[in-house]
């Protein structure tokens, strides 16, 4: 079995996704934990490109990092 096949067996589709998704799963908690701003984030997960970090993260969650943040800050004040 080829690595490739590994990865789609696995469920992912090439190692640069599995790769990209695990670094936007990392982002999540570091938008969420820290106080860097979005693109020291983006560069800390291993992006090089603060526009394709957030192209990437909409693709992956539906909403931009900014309204990521603001949609988890909301909902802890609620439930607080």
């Amino acid at each position: 079995m080829s690595p490739g096949t590994f990865f789609v067996f696995l469920g992912c589709y090439s190692p640069g996704d599995y790769l990209r998704n695990y670094r936007l799963k990392k982002a999540c908690l570091l938008l969420l934990e820290s106080d860097s701003r979005i693109n020291e984030v983006a560069f800390n997960v291993g992006f090089n490109s603060a526009s394709y970090f957030t192209k990437a993260f909409y693709k992956c969650y539906g909403m931009s990092p900014k309204e990521f943040i603001n949609h988890h800050v909301k909902n802890v004040k609620k439930n607080a």
